[in-house]
Protein backbone atom coordinates (compact mmCIF):
# COMPACT_ATOMS: atom_id res chain seq x y z
CA UNK A 1 0.00 0.00 0.00
CA UNK A 2 1.24 3.81 0.14
CA UNK A 3 -0.13 6.98 0.53
CA UNK A 4 0.45 10.50 -0.16
CA UNK A 5 0.42 13.83 1.55
CA UNK A 6 1.12 17.50 0.65
CA UNK A 7 1.90 19.58 3.50
CA UNK A 8 1.80 23.44 3.04
CA UNK A 9 1.59 26.37 6.10
CA UNK A 10 -2.08 26.45 6.55
CA UNK A 11 -3.12 23.43 5.18
CA UNK A 12 -2.39 19.36 4.31
CA UNK A 13 -4.16 16.71 1.81
CA UNK A 14 -4.32 13.55 1.49
CA UNK A 15 -3.40 12.91 -2.28
CA UNK A 16 -3.69 8.84 -2.98
CA UNK A 17 -4.03 6.15 -0.24
CA UNK A 18 -4.00 3.00 -1.17
CA UNK A 19 -4.54 -1.36 0.20
CA UNK A 20 -4.03 -4.10 -2.06
CA UNK A 21 -7.14 -5.69 -1.41
CA UNK A 22 -5.76 -8.35 0.10
CA UNK A 23 -4.36 -6.75 2.73
CA UNK A 24 -7.33 -4.53 3.39
CA UNK A 25 -8.84 -5.16 6.85
CA UNK A 26 -5.17 -5.85 8.17
CA UNK A 27 -4.58 -2.54 9.80
CA UNK A 28 -1.89 -1.53 7.19
CA UNK A 29 -4.44 1.03 6.14
CA UNK A 30 -4.78 2.63 9.89
CA UNK A 31 -1.13 2.81 10.59
CA UNK A 32 -0.51 4.70 7.15
CA UNK A 33 -3.59 6.87 8.25
CA UNK A 34 -1.85 7.19 11.93
CA UNK A 35 1.47 8.02 10.31
CA UNK A 36 -0.04 10.88 8.33
CA UNK A 37 -1.94 12.15 11.12
CA UNK A 38 0.85 12.49 13.59
CA UNK A 39 3.29 13.88 10.53
CA UNK A 40 0.46 16.53 9.83
CA UNK A 41 0.46 17.34 13.91
CA UNK A 42 4.15 17.48 14.44
CA UNK A 43 4.03 20.06 11.20
CA UNK A 44 1.76 22.08 12.72
CA UNK A 45 -1.14 22.35 10.05
CA UNK A 46 -4.70 23.01 11.20
CA UNK A 47 -6.38 20.54 9.16
CA UNK A 48 -6.00 17.48 6.72
CA UNK A 49 -8.48 17.40 3.83
CA UNK A 50 -8.91 14.28 1.28
CA UNK A 51 -11.75 12.89 -1.29
CA UNK A 52 -13.06 9.66 -1.49
CA UNK A 53 -15.86 7.93 -3.86
CA UNK A 54 -19.02 8.10 -2.37
CA UNK A 55 -19.54 4.66 -2.98
CA UNK A 56 -16.15 4.06 -1.06
CA UNK A 57 -18.22 2.71 2.07
CA UNK A 58 -14.95 1.06 3.83
CA UNK A 59 -12.79 4.07 3.21
CA UNK A 60 -15.67 6.45 4.57
CA UNK A 61 -15.72 4.17 7.83
CA UNK A 62 -12.14 4.71 8.38
CA UNK A 63 -11.57 8.42 7.86
CA UNK A 64 -14.98 8.51 9.91
CA UNK A 65 -13.09 6.82 12.58
CA UNK A 66 -10.03 8.38 12.43
CA UNK A 67 -12.31 12.08 13.00
CA UNK A 68 -12.81 12.88 9.20
CA UNK A 69 -15.92 14.78 8.55
CA UNK A 70 -17.97 15.50 5.56
CA UNK A 71 -17.32 19.19 4.39
CA UNK A 72 -18.82 18.94 0.75
CA UNK A 73 -19.73 17.16 -2.98
CA UNK A 74 -17.23 17.56 -5.68
CA UNK A 75 -19.91 16.65 -8.38
CA UNK A 76 -19.37 14.02 -11.08
CA UNK A 77 -15.59 14.22 -9.80
CA UNK A 78 -14.40 10.92 -11.75
CA UNK A 79 -14.01 9.95 -15.11
CA UNK A 80 -16.83 7.42 -14.78
CA UNK A 81 -18.79 10.67 -13.14
CA UNK A 82 -18.90 9.16 -9.53
CA UNK A 83 -19.40 12.06 -7.37
CA UNK A 84 -16.13 13.03 -4.46
CA UNK A 85 -17.17 13.52 -0.91
CA UNK A 86 -14.35 16.20 0.42
CA UNK A 87 -13.43 14.91 4.38
CA UNK A 88 -11.97 17.39 6.86
CA UNK A 89 -10.18 16.54 9.57
CA UNK A 90 -9.39 19.29 12.70
CA UNK A 91 -6.02 19.02 14.15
Amino acid sequence: GYIGVWIDVDHSEIINFYVDQEYQSMGFGSMMLEFVIELCTMSNVPNISLEVRRSNEKAIKLYNKYGFVYSHDRKKYYKDGEDALVLIKEL
